[in-house]
């Protein structure tokens, strides 16, 4: 096993991107929507959740061919919450990682329906994905729970009923652990349900992802400020609130909390889950 992401990103990316590819192909039979739900899937992206989801997998147990439908479930639902985020009636973007937003290539109503067509094909592909019942059931759990109303939905619920500059920290920090950290969290939490780790050890990647996440978040809202993008959409973010050098500061006291859980767990090899921290090297 690799113990750098990159490396294992280059490793196992080419069977994600067969299964989206597979499955859809499977699972859609209407081919213009499948269209619309394959270009968002395809402009582009980290694919960080299904990455780290498997990361967790080949840490604790090895992955074997089952894995990469929960895995791939997971960018489905991301996927469409992008797609969701994307339309008029909610942050009304127009471009998504260089490239038109699912609702301005493809209209309004089909882009809510390629959304909506993604984040339930999440669930029959969790369904599909041949791991003991008991197992299937906690990995639906898992998922749906981060992206219902107690967390994603909920966190973007706030972000659209709140005045740009209403945010206090407290508020801001509360939305994202829902809109950006509980995906993040599920994924990894997702992982360690497959390979079956132990209560302790489970705890502490829970820990552990819900401050990556929120780092995560963090280190995005720092390189957005430097574009100066957020600044100029008067949107409401860590950069924004608290400026620059105290989002900075923030971001390293979060990586420290999410390095700490991390340290916790004995007896396992966990420079591939280490190794994700670099990502945050180049904002702090």
């Amino acid at each position: 096993m690799t113990n750098n992401y990159q490396d294992f990103s280059k490793a196992v990316l080419p069977k994600l991107e067969t299964t989206f590819k597979t499955q859809l192909q499977q699972t859609v039979t209407q081919p213009d929507l499948r269209r619309a739900m394959t270009y968002s899937l395809e402009v582009g992206g980290k694919r960080l959740r299904p990455l780290l989801l498997l990361s967790v997998v080949a840490t604790f147990t090895g992955i074997e061919e089952p894995t990469y439908l929960p895995a791939a479930a997971l960018e489905l639902v991301h996927t469409y919450s992008l797609i969701h985020d994307d339309l008029p009636a909610m942050d009304n973007d127009a471009i998504r990682r260089g490239q038109p937003s699912n609702h301005v290539k493809f209209g309004v109503g089909q882009a809510t329906l390629a959304g909506d067509g993604l984040l339930t094909l999440a669930f029959e592909w969790l369904a599909l994905s041949h791991y003991p019942a008991a197992i299937q059931v906690k990995l639906i759990h898992l998922l749906s729970h981060a992206a219902g109303p107690s967390e994603m939905v909920a966190g973007q619920y706030t972000d659209i009923s709140l005045s740009d500059q209403a945010n206090d920290l407290a508020v801001l920090r509360g939305m994202e652990m829902q809109k950006t950290a509980a995906l993040i969290n599920a994924a990894v939490l997702m992982g360690a349900t497959i390979s079956q780790v132990d209560l302790n050890t489970y705890r502490q990647l829970d820990l552990f992802s819900k401050y990556f996440g929120l780092a995560f978040q963090i280190a995005d809202d720092i390189a957005d400020f430097k574009t100066g993008q957020d600044t100029e959409e008067h949107k409401a973010t860590f950069a924004t609130e608290m400026g620059l050098n105290k989002a900075q500061t923030y971001l390293t006291e979060t990586v420290n909390q999410a390095q700490t859980a991390l340290k916790t767990i004995k007896n396992v090899d966990l420079s591939l889950l280490q190794s994700y921290f670099e990502y945050f090297k180049a904002a702090e």
